[in-house]
C-alpha cells in the first residue's frame, strides 16, 4: 500500500510498501520542519513549518482532476509555465502527445498542442 510522507529533506513523497519513492515534490529548498496542509479549496500545500513559506502546491502541478482555481497558467513571479498534458494511455499516466496551455497575450489565449518528435 502506498502512503504520503515527508522525507528527511522536507519533500512530500509517495512511497510504496517497501518505502521506495514513487513520486516526490522535489523542492530544492531544504526544510527540516515541512508540513503539508490540505486547504478547503482542495489545494495540497507543502510549507516550511517555521516560516510558513509555501514550498510547493498541487494547484501548480495539476494531475488528472482539476479543481476550481487549478489548471494551466503562468506564474508571473517565478516565470513558470503550467500546462496540462494528456496521459500516454489509460493505464500509463506518463506525459502523452497533447498539451494544453494558456498563452499570455492580451487577452490570454488557450492552446492545445500535439507534440510530435521528428527524427
Amino acid at each position: 500500500m502506498a502512503s504520503l510522507k515527508i522525507g528527511s529533506d522536507g519533500n512530500l513523497k509517495l512511497v510504496d510498501g517497501n518505502e521506495v519513492t514513487l513520486w516526490s515534490t522535489n523542492v530544492s529548498v531544504r526544510s527540516n520542519s515541512s508540513v503539508d496542509v490540505l486547504l478547503d479549496n482542495g489545494n495540497l500545500v507543502l510549507r516550511d513549518g517555521s516560516s510558513e513559506q509555501e514550498l510547493w502546491q498541487s494547484f501548480e502541478h495539476p494531475g488528472n482532476s482539476l479543481l476550481p482555481g487549478a489548471g494551466p497558467g503562468y506564474d508571473l513571479e517565478t516565470g513558470e509555465k503550467r500546462v496540462l498534458s494528456s496521459w500516454k494511455s489509460n493505464s500509463d499516466p506518463s506525459p502523452g502527445d497533447f498539451v494544453a496551455e494558456l498563452v499570455i497575450r492580451s487577452p490570454p489565449q488557450p492552446f492545445i498542442w500535439l507534440w510530435i518528435t521528428i527524427t
